[in-house]
């Protein structure tokens, strides 16, 4: 984890993180200032798969076999992205902030509604993307400039 955030970290202060910050912001604007994208986006796609491949590699142990309703887990994919989009996808720990407590109410709700817990996952997922489109950490953000900006008036 330690060395995938230092990856990450340096991912965005890099020239390639500002090109992919380019490019999410306007892919033809990016092209015309010289940002090669699919080569920017593969090395990109690249990074992410080794991580991605030494994180199984760590993990291909602990299982004794491996089958398609292990490895293509629906709910596994769902809740990786619900982890991003809780913590805020522009945020450097926004996933791992969103990951503790996401990965905490998927134990208890699988414990306690195990027939239930994949419709209330899904209206967790709409309400995140409704009501808190940047994260956790940016309603945190916006929250306390607000509170601040009170007590200065006052």
């Amino acid at each position: 984890m330690a060395a995938t955030l230092a990856i990450a970290f340096w991912v965005r202060q890099s020239r390639i993180g500002l090109a992919l910050r380019v490019i999410g912001d306007d892919p033809v604007v990016a092209s015309h200032l010289g940002v090669r994208i699919a080569s920017t986006k593969l090395t990109l796609f690249s990074i992410s798969c080794m991580i991605m491949t030494l994180a199984g590699a760590i993990q291909a142990p602990r299982w004794t076999y491996i089958e398609p309703s292990i490895v293509f887990n629906p709910t596994t994919s769902f809740l990786v992205v619900i982890m991003a989009l809780l913590g805020g996808p522009n945020r450097l720990f926004g996933p791992l902030l969103g990951a503790i407590p996401l990965f905490l109410l998927f134990e208890w709700l699988s414990a306690n509604f195990p027939n239930h817990y994949s419709i209330i996952l899904g209206l967790l997922f709409i309400a995140i993307v409704f009501l808190l489109p940047n994260g956790v950490l940016a309603a945190g953000e916006s929250l306390w400039c607000r509170l601040t900006r009170k007590e200065a008036r006052s």
